[in-house]
């Protein structure tokens, strides 16, 4: 298990601080491996095209970046301090 290399005052070691490195970097290339076997859906981006029980009336991608922050917001993930240090 790695340690937390966001604690202020504790230089990391060069070594754990590479291995973090490459695990983020293999994360990142994965999700774009797996995200690439769909297709481009114009249709998302467009306003209107998609019809929500609530009512919105933006795109399918702002609502569900607007969705996600709402989550968010509610588990308390803007006030982690593991993010904010």
């Amino acid at each position: 298990m790695s340690r937390n290399l966001l604690i202020l005052g504790a230089a990391p070691d060069l070594g754990e601080l590479r291995d973090t490195l490459v695990r983020l970097e293999d994360t990142i290339i994965f999700a774009l491996i797996e995200r690439s076997q769909f297709k481009h859906n114009s249709d998302i981006y467009k306003a209107g095209k998609m019809h929500f029980k609530d009512g919105y009336r933006g795109s399918f991608v702002s609502w569900f970046l607007k969705e996600v922050e709402h989550v968010h917001a509610k588990v308390r993930r803007y006030n982690s301090p593991d993010e904010y240090p």
